[in-house]
């Protein structure tokens, strides 16, 4: 919950680049192993500043968090199956979550969890960001990205090589996953969920 004008308490505070302050419970914050890590060094730590990092990622990081302390992400595998979207790994809430972010926001988020070093927000966000991406011509992705300059010869043949499989699904991709009729789920197969921990 933001609470801009008053950075303190007895919960742990983000601050934002801006100076937005965002209170959250240390037991549901030590999902990133970065805040972990600082509270375990310094049991005193109120207040934890993120230059790098914007109000509006912040406050998704919060979201994200709070809910994550109560429902923990089902485990997204990778790559996502050919035919396959988020829906059908994740529950409806992490899907809405991550499909609601403008590309804007979405990549912001991805810098966010990986600065914090929050495992789960990551994997949710680079499958997402990977679905966007997926079957774009290197052009068409450095357009997605914002990049005005081109590709390197290099770094276009490896995303030629990386998305080929995008472009030319295995023959068996539908057959597998509608062999009987219904679509299936990774829960319906796997029942795993994501783990912070490696």
């Amino acid at each position: 919950m933001s609470d801009a004008g008053n950075c303190g308490g007895n919960k742990v505070t983000l601050i934002a680049s801006d100076g937005e302050c965002f209170q959250i419970k240390r037991s549901i914050i030590s999902l990133s192993q970065f805040i972990k890590i600082a509270m375990e060094n310094d049991n005193e730590t109120v207040d934890i500043p993120l230059r790098t990092l914007r109000a509006g990622a912040i406050s998704k990081v919060v979201e994200f968090c709070e809910h994550y302390s109560f429902e923990q992400m089902k485990y997204i595998p990778k790559p996502i199956e050919h035919g396959f979207g988020l829906g059908d790994y994740v529950q409806p809430w992490y899907a809405n979550f991550v499909q609601k972010l403008d590309k804007g926001l979405l990549f912001e988020l991805i810098w966010a969890a990986n600065y914090l070093d929050i495992k789960p927000l990551l994997e949710l966000t680079c499958a997402m960001a990977g679905l966007i991406l997926i079957n774009n011509t290197p052009d068409e992705i450095r357009v997605i990205l914002g990049l005005e300059r081109s590709f390197s010869p290099e770094i276009e043949r490896q995303l030629r090589k990386e998305v080929r499989w995008t472009t030319e699904p295995p023959a068996e991709a539908n057959s597998k996953r509608f062999s009987d009729g219904i679509p299936k789920t990774l829960t319906e197969r796997t029942g795993k969920t994501s783990s912070p921990n490696p």
